[in-house]
């Protein structure tokens, strides 16, 4: 990016964007330059710069999303969910209470009987992924 930025503006004769690239022509003509015999010829004179992001070169699916449902063990709560802020055990029965951020989770003989989301009273936050943006600049 730096490149693009200390051209001169009368340097910049053509721009032309092609795949996801944007070209800058500094002194060819963009005349003919369908071939690829044309493009090798003109690259002299060029400055690309190619923006893709991480999720255009990926191959694989993400994994289906896993959720908690009624009946399942501890085991798959602890695998989806990790381990919860408090846990209460309630003494000469087979029930437990298990107190996330966003849910509470009640469970009778080792397994799900009721999940309860919680209204947050601070107001809902977004979780938004991380994307990673590349950027390639070729001279």
């Amino acid at each position: 990016m730096k490149a693009i930025n200390q051209l001169r503006k009368s340097q910049i004769k053509y721009i032309r964007y092609t795949f996801f690239c944007l070209t800058i022509f500094i002194t060819t003509s963009i005349l003919n330059y369908n071939s690829f015999a044309q493009r090798q010829k003109y690259a002299y004179g060029t400055a690309a710069v190619c923006i893709y992001s991480a999720s255009d070169t990926m191959q694989h699916k993400a994994p289906p999303v896993k959720e908690v449902k009624i009946g399942s063990t501890a085991k798959e709560v602890l695998e989806i969910l990790n381990y919860p802020n408090d846990k209460l055990i309630i003494e000469n029965t087979n029930k437990e209470k298990w107190m996330y951020e966003d849910r509470t989770v009640y469970f009778e003989n080792n397994r799900v009987k009721i999940i309860q989301q919680v209204k947050s009273k601070k107001g809902k936050f977004i979780k938004i992924p991380e994307q990673t943006f590349g950027l390639v600049a070729l001279l």
